[in-house]
């Protein structure tokens, strides 16, 4: 029988060298864990800042000849301008953005990364409509319902407490909630006035916003600003970057709307079309009484926040403080 060959080195240094190895190991992932807290930490505190200088929402401003006719030739009225605002009550107006007519390619490429079944490919050919240019804030959800359901409202106990969160999206809305909302909406019967001519409050199909959210920039990029996202150009979990090896913030909760439009320009003029809150599509999902969510939020890793990502969400009457709503309006 052979003899068995000895290790030339002691048996010490082998445990010492593992031992080394294993605190080595260890303390990489206690260095990023602390890394992610204190981004954390440095978002929540700035965005805390903010919201303490928020203001109330502007008063509408004046629009002056609402009906005007359509150009020669065209076959629809004109929008009234790219921005409309819809009073609602004193200081409180909702603004809705001109999403124009066109066609695009909607889903998500072949390449995507994080593509998933229900995201096949398709063309969608719009006639033009407004979309809200924000989701519906607790501002405006109180002034039509005068209640204000949100776990995130600064005048309850809580990680917002004592802040402004009137410019806050709503949040903790079921489908049914939503669906009252623009009920609501719809008695006022005074939306030709502002939009200058016949339309209906709805919520948006989800091609629909799809097609919004793009921005008429195609479907090549995964956000209607580009490759990447990691937290800084919209409200979602940034610990787990997208397409960009930097981890970003993560608030961990809503914040005021329109809060990234400087640093991710939409080119419709939307805001928070990924990430702050879920929002609530028209569409119907399978199996019956769920309905399908577009956007993601503010809890969402940025791969869930693609333009292409479908969420769904039911039954009917259940709500959570991750799901809010953005109003769309019709021509008729």
């Amino acid at each position: 029988m052979g003899k068995r060959q000895e290790s030339t080195s002691p048996r010490w240094l082998l445990i010492a060298t593992g031992v080394f190895g294993l605190l080595g190991a260890v303390l990489v992932v206690v260095t990023r864990y602390y890394e992610i807290q204190k981004a954390r930490a440095e978002a929540v505190r700035a965005q805390r800042e903010a919201d303490l200088a928020l203001n109330p929402a502007p008063t509408a401003p004046a629009i002056s000849n609402p009906g005007a006719a359509a150009p020669v030739g065209s076959g629809n009225a004109r929008p009234i301008s790219d921005t409309v605002y819809y009073p609602l009550a004193p200081g409180v107006s909702m603004a809705f953005c001109w999403i124009p007519p066109g066609s695009a390619t909607l889903g998500s490429p072949a390449g995507e990364f994080g593509r998933r079944p229900d995201e096949p490919e398709k063309q969608f050919v719009s006639k033009g409509f407004w979309l809200g240019k924000y989701e519906v804030t607790q501002a405006e959800w109180e002034a039509v319902t005068r209640t204000n359901p949100s776990t995130f409202n600064g005048k309850r106990p809580g990680v917002v407490n004592g802040l402004n969160t009137a410019n806050f999206p709503v949040d903790d809305l079921s489908w049914i909630d939503a669906q009252n909302f623009i009920k609501s909406l719809a008695a006022r019967r005074d939306a030709p006035s502002v939009f200058g001519k016949p339309c209906s409050f709805c919520l948006p199909h989800e091609d629909e916003w799809e097609y919004a959210c793009r921005g008429g920039r195609g479907n090549a990029i995964p956000f209607y600003f580009g490759n990447a996202l990691n937290g800084r150009d919209s409200n979602c979990d940034g610990t787990r970057p997208f397409g960009v090896p930097a981890f970003g913030p993560m608030l961990g909760r809503t914040c005021a709307v329109g809060s990234y439009e400087k640093l991710a320009p939409h080119p419709w003029g939307l805001c928070d079309m990924h990430g702050n809150v879920h929002e609530y599509c028209e569409t119907e999902a399978r199996p019956a009484n769920k309905r399908v969510l577009r956007g993601g939020c503010y809890a969402s890793p940025p791969v869930l926040c693609r333009s292409a990502v479908r969420d769904i969400f039911g039954p009917d009457t259940n709500r959570y403080n991750t799901v809010g709503m953005r109003v769309c309006v019709r021509p008729e």
